[in-house]
């Protein structure tokens, strides 16, 4: 066990300072990801390139609203302008959560499912300015596939139904917004960055909003 821990921390190390490498010469690294796994408020993706497996929580995305459909297993994004969500953004959005009420009939916001449903896994998030502060350091990177799930209590789930829920109907999606979808096995681009400043250093991957405005 020890070997293999060293192992994994050393490809992980080298992997850091690849990428850090290949922004400072190239600038960013800009992949396409395989999503393997799709939940209420969170997808795992796959960097093939890299071997790099990364959970992405919505609450870390500059959406306005999100829909997961249960049966079919497709999250509904719906995307702001902005290219990355702030850490000013994300403090906003926690403020407005705690003085809302919510009504069984509200399409599911971001701001609910970061109030009610999101449970970070222990040890928290790095706080730093750029949106992908979710992505976790090197051990919840080894442990991105474990048996143990974020979600523990089927009735504390914040997933709505689709008679509850704006957005449920496929039929309207043609005359929707900003929407994206993702589903097991598709394809999305994501933005890959090192941060080596802190030890171990931290690897984050962020989705790029296909539909932010160029400044």
């Amino acid at each position: 066990d020890a070997a293999k821990l060293a192992q994994e921390q050393s490809n992980h190390l080298y992997l850091s300072a690849l990428l850090k490498h290949l922004t400072q010469s190239k600038g960013e690294v800009i992949r396409d990801a395989i999503v393997v796994q799709v939940m209420d408020n969170a997808f795992d993706v796959l960097v093939p390139e890299f071997a790099l497996e990364k959970r992405i929580h919505l609450d870390q995305l500059p959406l306005e609203r999100f829909y997961w459909n249960e049966e079919t297993d497709v999250l509904k994004l719906y995307w702001g302008t902005q290219a990355f969500k702030t850490a000013d953004d994300e403090q906003a959005d926690g403020q407005a959560s705690r003085r809302q009420s919510l009504s069984p009939n509200q399409p599911l916001s971001l701001q609910d499912a970061a109030q009610l449903d999101f449970k970070p896994r222990a040890g928290g998030f790095h706080a730093m300015d750029h949106p992908d502060d979710a992505t976790n350091a090197y051990d919840d990177e080894r442990g991105l596939f474990d048996d143990d799930s974020d979600y523990d209590d089927e009735d504390d789930r914040s997933t709505p139904h689709s008679s509850d829920v704006k957005g449920a109907d496929d039929s309207s999606d043609e005359l929707a917004h900003n929407l994206s979808k993702i589903k097991t096995f598709g394809h999305v681009q994501v933005l890959i960055s090192a941060e080596m400043n802190v030890s171990p250093p931290v690897i984050k991957v962020v989705p790029l909003n296909p539909f932010a405005k160029s400044t």
